[in-house]
């Protein structure tokens, strides 16, 4: 998974990307845990190299969130979460979606009908989720088997 323009090894971006969203280490401990080992970056570039990664593998999360969403059944259900803005914290939303061929992972700025739906709108199935009254109407008719 080369990115362009850089001269890191993939297994650097690898540990950089698993550091970060695996084992939760802020970017910040990652330059001073690299700088202890002789190896001095910027928290700049390792953003940077975040973000490139996930531009890199957003093809791949794309297929796999189309294969998740087009099951015959799919579970899902939301998670608050605090999201950064410039002056304070708002309330946002993750959503998992789970079948058979695995899980996939979204997020909304809120818990409205549409900001859900709009991620399995066309599908055809069985949704399961936590019943209430914002997604009750949303929810698509079961096609018969």
């Amino acid at each position: 998974m080369s990115l362009p323009k850089t001269m890191a090894a993939n297994g650097l971006l690898a540990d950089v990307v698993v550091s970060k969203l695996v084992d939760h280490l802020p970017v910040y401990r990652q330059v001073n845990r690299h700088a202890r080992q002789g190896v001095h970056l910027s928290r700049s570039t390792l953003c940077d190299w975040l973000m490139d990664t996930a531009d890199v593998l957003m093809p791949l999360y794309r297929l796999l969130k189309d294969r998740v969403l087009s099951d015959w059944v799919l579970f899902t259900d939301d998670t608050p979460v605090r999201v950064q803005e410039l002056e304070k914290c708002r309330l946002g939303r993750l959503w998992a979606y789970c079948s058979r061929f695995g899980t996939v992972y979204d997020a909304t700025p809120d818990r409205c009908r549409d900001g859900r739906s709009g991620s399995w709108r066309g599908s055809r199935g069985i949704c399961s989720v936590m019943r209430m009254p914002a997604t009750t109407r949303s929810l698509p008719e079961p096609r018969a088997r």
